[in-house]
């Protein structure tokens, strides 16, 4: 896939991002997944209306899943960009005829949340950052700049922990680089941090969702979201991390064992309950016009007008690097 170098996205980061997981055939949580991508764009200031919305988005996305052709273990990414022309700070000198730039990439993602068996769980350790959490403006927008993101993961990476857990001003626990935490402290209760300085996460909202059912069954005595510090994360039983609609367990942090360093009935029964959401919850999941398109061709370098009212690029072609089939998914559209 070849983006402009003078498009937004790339010379000043003024683009919005959002993911979707496929199994199965069908895609799960696209509604959640394209309302938070429109109200990202809305506080970006790019206007999805002139694309059509959210209900061309969504279409967009269905076509360019079912045009690959892939069902299972697959994650869908999705970009929108202010737009491309010049190479100023505001986007108002980008040539007039080309409206915000929609990218769509369709891969084979081998992550054992999204595979259509559960595997064995693997823990994973944590540690505390002193890598500045973003502005609440910043955090509330999935934008495409990751910066303190990527920064934050690498020095986690460098001190032996995963995606790295940002502290607020005040000294209580934020998030982690692409994910949010979760605790299950001595009184059996399960916390996780406010969501006020933390991007909206789709997949808290569903394990919030479904902790009632853990309440119902005797595992929690009860959940909320509330500020959490380092000593109270310190005593806490069990702890996971929630993010791409998946749930891990984390049994060391800041290099000490969480509760007595093993994965707890809580961690395993979200990892659980979590995965089968994602493969049997109907209300969230969206079929996949497949029928519609003829892959017989798949794996050729092959471009497709599969809406000539709309000027829709479709590329399907074998990427060398992760050996998987990748179909990209350019709409431009005049006004």
């Amino acid at each position: 896939m070849n983006v402009p170098l003078d498009d937004h996205m790339v010379t000043r980061g003024h683009a919005v991002f959002d993911t979707c997981n496929v199994t199965r055939g069908r895609a799960f949580g696209l509604d959640m997944h394209v309302e938070r991508f429109c109200k990202s764009a809305a506080a970006a200031r790019i206007d999805v209306k002139r694309i059509g919305g959210a209900k061309r988005i969504k279409e967009i996305v269905l076509d360019t899943i079912a045009a690959s052709g892939k069902k299972n273990g697959v994650f869908v990414r999705m970009w929108l960009s202010i737009g491309r022309g010049d190479f100023n700070i505001t986007p108002y000198g980008c040539v007039q005829s080309m409206l915000p730039s929609l990218y769509i990439v369709v891969h084979a993602d081998p992550s054992a949340k999204r595979g259509e068996v559960l595997s064995e769980i693997q823990p994973t350790a944590e540690v505390t950052t002193d890598i500045p959490l973003k502005n609440s403006l910043s955090a509330s927008i999935k934008s495409n700049n990751y910066l303190v993101n990527a920064l934050c993961a690498m020095d986690a990476h460098d001190r032996g922990g995963h995606y790295g857990l940002q502290l607020d001003e005040r000294g209580f626990l934020a998030e982690v680089a692409i994910g949010s935490v979760g605790f299950v402290l001595p009184n059996k209760r399960f916390v996780s941090p406010k969501p006020g300085r933390i991007l909206r996460s789709t997949t808290v909202r569903r394990v919030f969702a479904l902790l009632p059912q853990l309440v119902e069954e005797g595992f929690i005595d009860g959940f909320e979201f509330k500020d959490v510090s380092p000593a109270e994360a310190s005593s806490a039983i069990e702890m996971v991390g929630m993010g791409g609609h998946g749930v891990e367990v984390i049994t060391k942090l800041n290099g000490k064992p969480v509760g007595d360093g093993n994965i707890g009935p809580v961690g395993r029964k979200l990892v659980e309950t979590v995965h089968k959401d994602l493969l049997s919850n109907e209300e969230h999941l969206q079929e996949i016009p497949y029928s519609s398109y003829d892959c017989s061709r798949r794996g050729t370098k092959e471009v497709t007008d599969v809406n000539r009212s709309s000027r829709m690029l479709f590329v399907c072609a074998v990427s060398a690097a992760a050996i998987a089939l990748t179909t990209t998914y350019l709409c431009r559209r005049k006004q």
